[in-house]
């Protein structure tokens, strides 16, 4: 099988059967290099084509050289975001795995989970490029549509790599992939909006004593 046809596969395979998709992964010591390049191309994709399908269906808004700036580089601007969302997403799921007890997995491997579980959203940013190529309205309602689709299916991936990664139930999955990070954000924003950046500092610090104890035991 050739490098091309086994990326297909491995890409494919993970669609309908994510768990053993990633075992193969993992048990094959593949770099991060395909997951990566998954969640970076994705990232710009969705980012500038949902900016410009959006331009090309309801027009530029004409209001100073702003708007076309962010046009421009909204490819740029969404890998950014993404990027620094990827980091902090993986380090709260892999902080919540450890403080639930879970020491099996790292840090690298939950990395790969989280950049592997965005290949649903393929579908979307296909939609969205038809949008942009035709001004299609008809295209971009669906780009939008599949969007929460895309979602669910993307947690529903992840939340079966991370029980293959940290060894956990899927009912302690579902909290570390997707409950305990968000109720960490909300905490940390409700803090925030209370108290201001000491607030902020309560959960974090909290999580990092609660990791580092649970590292020396």
């Amino acid at each position: 099988m050739s490098d091309l046809e086994d990326t297909l596969y491995r890409v494919g395979k993970l669609l309908i059967s994510p768990r053993e998709a990633f075992y193969v992964h993992l048990a094959g010591k593949y770099s991060l290099s395909l997951p990566i390049s998954i969640y970076l191309i994705l990232s710009f994709s969705l980012s500038s084509l949902l900016a410009k399908s959006i331009a090309a269906v309801l027009g530029t808004p004409r209001i100073g050289f702003l708007p076309e700036v962010i046009l421009e580089f909204s490819g740029a601007i969404g890998v950014t975001i993404s990027v620094s969302w990827l980091i902090l997403y993986v380090t709260l799921i892999h902080v919540i795995a450890r403080i639930m007890g879970h020491l099996s997995g790292s840090w690298d491997e939950a990395l790969s989970a989280v950049a592997f579980s965005a290949v649903p959203h393929s579908f979307t940013a296909f939609s969205m490029g038809l949008a942009y190529i035709f001004s299609s309205y008809e295209f971009l309602l669906i780009s939008l549509a599949l969007l929460p689709l895309a979602s669910i299916w993307s947690l529903y991936i992840l939340i079966d790599e991370v029980s293959l990664i940290y060894d956990s139930s899927i009912g302690r999955s579902i909290f570390i992939s997707f409950l305990g990070p968000l109720s960490f954000i909300v905490a940390s924003i409700l803090l925030f909006s209370i108290t201001g950046l000491p607030g902020l500092m309560i959960p974090v610090v909290s999580m990092i004593i609660l990791y580092y104890w649970r590292e020396t035991r």
